[in-house]
């Protein structure tokens, strides 16, 4: 298996470890929690979807400057909506880095390059630190 393609099944498995712990967020616990709480979660997938946005920009040829993520507020009444609005968000973002990667030369995936380091900050990074954030959060739901 090619450099690229560890790269590549690392994140998209470091990826679904992140979609799992977005499981503790059903809409109904979601809509038990006051609205800071899920504008927390909100946000947390808002930062994961604007650090992907950042990787296609510093890494491809095709700029996305006019592509942001969602900055979805939420209120109690909403929040099904907004969550799901996000989630789709950021489906739809990763799955076009993920094109953008698998359509990159094998080089920048070489320990050393300096795009593999921007790959790592917004992929495998950025998914962790997620991760974390969202056990934080799912710790104090009630």
């Amino acid at each position: 298996m090619s450099k690229k393609n560890n790269v590549i099944s690392a994140i998209k498995s470091s990826w679904k470890d992140l979609q799992k712990s977005l499981t503790e967020f059903s809409y109904d616990k979601l809509a038990q929690q006051d609205s800071s709480f899920s504008n927390q979660v909100l946000n947390t997938l808002y930062e994961i979807s604007l650090k992907e946005i950042s990787v296609i920009n510093n890494i491809s040829s095709e700029n996305m400057s006019n592509k942001k993520p969602l900055k979805i507020k939420s209120n109690k009444e909403n929040i099904r909506v907004s969550f799901r609005n996000s989630l789709i968000s950021l489906s739809e973002t990763h799955d076009t880095l993920i094109k953008m990667l698998t359509s990159q030369e094998e080089n920048i995936f070489t320990n050393n390059s300096p795009k593999r380091l921007i790959i790592d900050q917004g992929t495998f990074y950025n998914y962790l630190q997620a991760k974390k954030d969202i056990s934080e959060l799912s710790e104090n739901i009630s």
